[in-house]
């Protein structure tokens, strides 16, 4: 089955948490990779503060469209 862009393929784990796969230039790959091995922290542990960061700046627009 091919996903579409309104049924993504996600994995649930019993965490709670899903995967899912983004899109990054090479560039914003190298740059990651570099500041993991520098500070020891996990790519995954900087996109999900990134994808935080991003719903907390767009807070206002979630609770109009849940209203």
């Amino acid at each position: 089955m091919i996903p579409t862009p309104e049924e993504p393929t996600l994995r649930r784990f019993a965490s709670g948490r899903i995967t899912t796969t983004v899109s990054i230039s090479i560039d914003q790959d190298a740059r990651l990779r570099a500041l993991c091995a520098a500070t020891r922290v996990k790519r995954a542990v900087y996109l999900r503060d990134a994808i935080d960061l991003v719903l907390a700046q767009n807070d206002q627009i979630l609770a109009k469209s849940a209203a």
